[in-house]
């Protein structure tokens, strides 16, 4: 689990950079940079040797839909609404986390439905201030579609078998599946502008750390726990983000609803390993 919280603390400072930084750059054309970084980053570590075709074809979709798709809505949503509801209106991802793992895996699991909705209500509570109907309806839509995507590619890479491979020397596929699907709507729309070195440090910021980084350690940490768990830090990067405004930028927050969020989430985190609590009791017995 120590991957995924890595990448959500990173995480807590991306929206914001991606409203005020990157003004006036078309969706589809931040979605493909970040994404070309991203494959650039791990094409040196490529190695298809011995891959059956397969399981590259599945690899470039799971990155077509994960990434590709899913930053197409997401920074397209950041027309329609402020930073702080893009960020309020991905609290619902890991609902659709278990729907499709159980989907995927064809059986319900109760522990990891009830911990994912404990995880939706607990970020729902960071947010309660900010709950209101959406300004933009269709802003409101392209977060769930990219909610939708980040969430069917996570469960698919976590199901699919890549034994006997490892991890970096694969990723480049995913992110290239992802460029693809950000580029053809990126060379229709003719969206390429001047960017100034602020917008074009964002983007390196975002392309490199955020997405080529950060999602490399979040799909291989995602093979390490379960299901329940990664449904839950989907919304960890909420607390995480408003405890690093109080730590290190001094802002004043409702420590209450703090602390009340943070044990829904420790509850549902807990709910998870019961499985293993159970275990390890019966062999100590």
């Amino acid at each position: 689990m120590h991957y995924l919280l890595i990448v959500s603390i990173i995480w807590g400072f991306s929206f914001g950079i991606i409203k005020h930084q990157l003004v006036g750059l078309g969706s589809s054309y931040v979605s493909f940079i970040r994404l070309f970084l991203s494959a650039i980053v791990f094409l040196p570590f490529l190695r298809l040797k011995d891959m059956k075709l397969k399981t590259v074809t599945q690899l470039a979709l799971i990155g077509a839909i994960q990434f590709g798709l899913m930053y197409l809505c997401y920074i397209e949503s950041f027309r329609y609404l402020e930073s702080y509801e893009v960020a309020l209106y991905t609290v619902f991802t890991p609902i659709y986390v278990i729907v499709f793992y159980g989907l995927l895996k064809r059986e319900i699991h109760l522990l990891y439905t009830v911990s994912a909705v404990l995880a939706v209500i607990a970020g729902l509570l960071m947010n309660y201030k900010l709950i209101h109907l959406p300004n933009s309806f269709f802003g409101f839509i392209l977060v769930q579609l990219s909610n939708l995507a980040f969430a069917f590619g996570q469960v698919n890479y976590k199901l699919i078998d890549l034994k006997g491979v490892k991890q970096h020397q694969i990723f480049a596929l995913l992110y290239l599946g992802g460029s693809i699907v950000a580029f053809i709507p990126a060379l229709f729309k003719s969206e390429i502008v001047s960017v100034n070195m602020e917008q074009f440090l964002a983007l390196v910021y975002l392309g490199v750390v955020s997405s080529a980084l950060c999602f490399f350690l979040w799909s291989v940490g995602s093979k390490k726990t379960n299901a329940g768990n990664l449904s839950v830090f989907n919304n960890l990067k909420v607390p995480i983000a408003v405890l690093i405004s109080v730590l290190i930028f001094k802002e004043r927050v409702d420590m209450n609803v703090l602390l009340s969020a943070s044990l829904i989430f420790a509850i549902a985190l807990v709910l998870n390993e019961l499985p293993f609590f159970k275990s390890w009791f019966k062999k100590r017995k």
